[in-house]
């Protein structure tokens, strides 16, 4: 995550105004969305997104900010 400051700061300062689960697991950054059968519909990789455009895609992916 060090090789990627602009997602390591979405995750240290805005993850937590948004309800959603995070998961740390190896590979690049990805937004998995699922349906209500938990089946995945949409992987969306972030590793080249700023802190905005991961707001952005998480709020236009059905995600409001909670805070």
């Amino acid at each position: 995550m060090n090789r990627l400051p602009r997602v390591k700061e979405f995750i240290r300062e805005d993850a937590n105004l948004y309800e959603l689960p995070i998961e740390y697991v190896g590979g690049d950054p990805r937004l998995v969305f699922f349906d209500e059968n938990d089946t995945e519909i949409k992987v969306i990789d972030v590793q080249f997104m700023d802190r905005d455009q991961i707001k952005k895609t998480l709020e236009e992916n059905g995600f409001p900010r909670v805070h």
